[in-house]
């Protein structure tokens, strides 16, 4: 059987992270209050959520790509790209990616490969690295919550190889349907 490899939305996995530690927490992580405390709740259910995945796929899996989020080259070319999302304005946001910083460096050490690029958003790495990987007689699993990426499930004839979703909510393998 065919190996995947691991392609991890980084940004949606800190924001779905986030949001769990505050449920945890019992109110929003605001690193501003008690920033040492949030900074290890955030980091502990990144590492432990993470290594779960991992764990899940480990049989079908040989590398790890952890694609994370800079700048979009979408907001230069439309003033209302993502205009609707409002931070809370009560986070320290600086800190938070800080911590998500660190978190990359230490997957970087375990020999995840990290990816980001100037000017793109995860999604964009990820369909990249789908596609080349396809093209490469490769497979790939896409581990997200957006259901965005779900037009990167594929099944590449020429290559016998195929890109397949799972959404983290849903808790589904999303196929090609030949």
């Amino acid at each position: 059987m065919s190996k995947y490899t691991l392609l991890f939305d980084a940004n949606f996995w800190l924001m779905k992270t986030f949001h769990i530690c505050a449920k945890i927490k019992g109110k929003t992580l605001d690193f501003k209050e008690s920033p040492e405390d949030d900074k290890n709740l955030l980091l502990w259910k990144l590492a432990s959520d993470f290594a779960a995945e991992i764990k899940r796929f480990e049989s079908v899996t040989d590398r790890v790509v952890y694609c994370s989020d800079s700048s979009s080259w979408r907001k230069s070319v439309s003033t209302i790209y993502k205009a609707h999302r409002k931070k809370d304005e009560k986070v320290d946001w600086s800190a938070v990616f800080k911590c998500h910083d660190g978190f990359i460096l230490t997957l970087k050490k375990l020999g995840v490969i990290v990816c980001n690029s100037q000017s793109a958003e995860a999604d964009d790495l990820i369909f990249v690295w789908s596609t080349l990987l396809n093209h490469n007689k490769e497979n790939a699993i896409i581990i997200s919550g957006d259901n965005d990426l779900l037009q990167l499930v594929n099944f590449d004839q020429a290559s016998n190889s195929n890109t397949i979703y799972y959404n983290k909510f849903d808790k589904n393998l999303h196929v090609f349907n030949k």
